[in-house]
């Protein structure tokens, strides 16, 4: 007999302030404490990432604004939140749980070595749990090839994708680009076609439409890999045994000749 789907009474509430890497590294524990519990979850997280939870029937996005989350942080429960049995907060450091409110602590920032940050979320959201499979997607066999140079963080950038850029042609490329890369003055590749400072899910919505993606250790590669696309991924400061999209070639400070054939050999149609 097939088993009843997760109750659609509200029961935890997840307050998730992660960046959009962190919000898919974490998909797998929130669909096992949904699970766990047999109740669909809220996620309280910023609107342009609601998009990412809707294939996931255990996991209901909301606004975190007017939720009184500042007062459980202040350790109160303020009323509008009583209906729910359990209410989870990150924070840096363990904490014992308070009537509903339970912590969980999220991989911090710089970590490196095993467990998997996948791993380590399910260690503090759903412990045992295994890792479930994520796909948002699939890729378009006969797409560009998508390139994002930039990243969070100046220094995950790797220097090579100019180079690469003119090696793998610029008709055949769609370069993405973000606020991180304007406030830097991050140089652009030359393409057929740059996007430009878009919506999160326009970003998701043209990556569906690509065949292999290359980037930094970034949010948008670890949406790539999540939405299926072949993604190798050029780690420079950060540990790829962390922090390493699902499915993802990762490569350590490589050369553009070791970028480039990674694409070329993940292509659907290899030349």
């Amino acid at each position: 007999m097939a088993s009843a789907g997760p109750s659609t009474e509200p029961g935890l509430l997840v307050h998730f302030a992660g960046a959009v890497g962190d919000l898919i590294l974490a998909l797998p524990a929130l669909n096992a404490l949904a699970d766990r519990h047999r109740h669909v979850i809220q996620v309280a997280l910023p609107g342009d990432r609601h998009f990412i939870l809707h294939d996931f029937p255990g996991l209901s996005p909301c606004h975190p604004d007017g939720l009184g989350l500042h007062e459980l942080y202040a350790g109160r429960v303020p009323d509008r939140l009583a209906q729910y049995q359990e209410i989870w907060l990150p924070s840096r450091e363990p904490r014992a749980a308070e009537g509903p409110v339970r912590w969980y602590t999220p991989p911090p920032a710089g970590c490196r070595g095993t467990p998997h940050a996948t791993r380590r979320y399910l260690n503090a959201l759903a412990p045992g749990a295994a890792v479930g499979p994520i796909q948002l997607g699939h890729p378009t066999p006969d797409g560009p090839i998508a390139l994002h140079p930039g990243s969070g963080s100046k220094e995950k950038n790797w220097p090579g994708w100019s180079e690469l850029a003119h090696r793998l042609g610029a008709d055949r490329l769609l370069v993405i680009s973000g606020p991180a890369e304007r406030e830097r003055g991050t140089p652009l590749p030359a393409a057929q076609r740059t996007l430009r400072d878009r919506p999160l899910a326009e970003v998701a919505a043209a990556l569906r439409g690509c065949c292999v993606m290359a980037g930094n250790d970034s949010g948008i590669a670890h949406l790539a890999a999540a939405l299926g696309l072949p993604t190798v991924v050029a780690f420079t400061t950060s540990d790829p045994v962390t922090w390493a999209p699902s499915g993802a070639m990762a490569l350590t400070n490589p050369t553009v000749e070791a970028v480039h054939s990674a694409i070329l050999g993940a292509l659907p149609h290899p030349p």
